[in-house]
């Protein structure tokens, strides 16, 4: 088991304020961090140190993806609005306002054509890669959506709420099967 390790100093190896969101690189070596300091962070999962910060906000970061490819990473910030970065060269390729609060999370489809994201705007989005800024809503929660996930076969998402509810929403139709 592979555990981080707490620093012992203010190092820059760390986010300054709190983390918000993480995410593995596909391959499990990489992992991806968001801070309230507007930065993504690069983990080596295998000795824990930090590899890169990449600054993408003057504003608190809420949330953060890898693509399945692990080519892009996606970020959500506290004003609602998401970055989409080439990985290696860690350039912008896209920044549009995904929300109208902030993104609560981010999780990309299994086969990495869809992704979901969950706001404190009360919905949750359903995206196509390439088409990033057009989102089908799925409405319903009647407070803050806290996450939203694919089930393991991409056919349905699952969200939670404040409002106390856990739903079920259908892919292809865009409409709740269950609460």
């Amino acid at each position: 088991m592979i555990a981080l390790r707490l620093l012992d100093d203010l190092s820059t190896e760390r986010h300054e304020g709190e983390v918000y969101s993480c995410s593995y690189t596909p391959d499990g070596g990489y992992m991806l961090s968001a801070g309230w300091d507007g930065n993504l962070r690069l983990w080596d999962a295998a000795t824990t140190e930090s590899r890169l910060s990449l600054p993408v906000s003057t504003k608190p970061l809420s949330s953060c993806a890898c693509s399945p490819d692990g080519k892009y990473w996606l970020s959500g910030s506290m004003e609602g609005l998401m970055g989409l970065w080439e990985g290696v060269s860690q350039q912008a390729v896209l920044t549009f306002v995904g929300h109208t609060r902030p993104v609560s999370s981010i999780a990309y489809s299994p086969d990495g054509q869809s992704l979901v994201t969950a706001s404190w705007d009360k919905q949750v989005h359903l995206r196509q890669v390439g088409k990033e800024r057009e989102a089908r809503i799925l409405n319903g929660h009647t407070d803050i959506v806290a996450g939203a996930e694919f089930t393991l076969d991409g056919r349905q998402i699952i969200s939670w709420s404040y409002d106390g509810t856990i739903r079920l929403w259908d892919v292809e139709l865009g409409h709740e099967v269950a609460r």
